[in-house]
């Protein structure tokens, strides 16, 4: 991946994190954005081969999550996001992001639980319930996946 689509993979989740976290959803315009600029990237880097790859890897993170969407457990932001994020990379890279992402989740919420846990044992009125949102579980995943962590095919 070239150092200015890395760049602009690791802002765009960092602004999808930043989003979900404050407005608890992504937006469409923010999606939009980032598939152009994926696909541009895509696009410059490799041409036609180039947007084939970022359109398997689209194809790939809306696959992974479209079922847990559809069953309703996951909202339809998180299988956005997974969609744009594979445009940046290829289907092997979206397969990373959705599987480390989900992971990084679940520690997040493991750690808020065990949180919540600590304070009502002292005595503390704990937050009400929150639920995490996927995105930074995303972004974690990707800077990780950046820096070359969790390549294994």
């Amino acid at each position: 991946m070239q150092p200015y689509a890395t760049f602009a993979l690791n802002a765009f989740v960092a602004v999808a994190a930043l989003w979900d976290l404050t407005e608890r959803k992504i937006p469409n315009r923010l999606v939009v954005v980032g598939l152009l600029v994926a696909f541009g990237l895509q696009a410059q880097a490799a041409g036609l081969s180039g947007l084939g790859a970022g359109l398997a890897g689209s194809l790939a993170g809306f696959g992974l999550l479209f079922p847990m969407f559809a069953l309703r457990q996951m909202g339809g932001g998180d299988v956005k996001l997974a969609l744009t994020v594979g445009a940046f990379l290829d289907w092997r890279g979206a397969v990373h992001i959705v599987l480390f992402g989900t992971i990084a989740h679940g520690a997040i919420a493991l750690l808020m639980l065990f949180r919540r846990k600590v304070l009502e044992t002292m005595g503390r009125p704990a937050l009400e319930h929150s639920a995490v949102p996927h995105a930074v579980g995303f972004a974690l995943a990707t800077w990780a996946y950046a820096a070359g962590f969790g390549h294994f095919f």
